[in-house]
């Protein structure tokens, strides 16, 4: 159980963005926040879009279909957005 938040600044110009993952007992939330200096979108985890109602990590209730089960996916996350700047719209939007 516990949370990670990832800041990275002054990448692709202005633009400013947070990742975050909340897990709990093998569930991760995810989102990501993207400030391009006009607007701030927060953008989440596509998961299972069959997985409907809401679920509890750490207190927090999240849509069943924002939750990420698989931890190779949240390992891909973090390695798209260290590689690339950014994050699949099929993973994340």
């Amino acid at each position: 159980m516990g949370s990670v938040t990832l800041d990275i600044e002054e990448l692709a110009g202005f633009e400013l963005l947070t990742l975050q993952v909340v897990a709990e007992t093998g569930k991760y939330a995810l989102t990501l926040g993207v400030d391009d200096g006009d607007d701030y979108d927060v953008k989440v985890f596509c998961g299972d879009k069959n997985r409907g109602g809401i679920m509890h990590i750490q207190g927090d209730a999240v849509a069943g279909s924002a939750i990420c089960s698989n931890f190779e996916i949240v390992v891909e996350i973090f390695k798209q957005l260290f590689d690339s700047g950014g994050v699949s719209s099929a993973l994340m939007n």
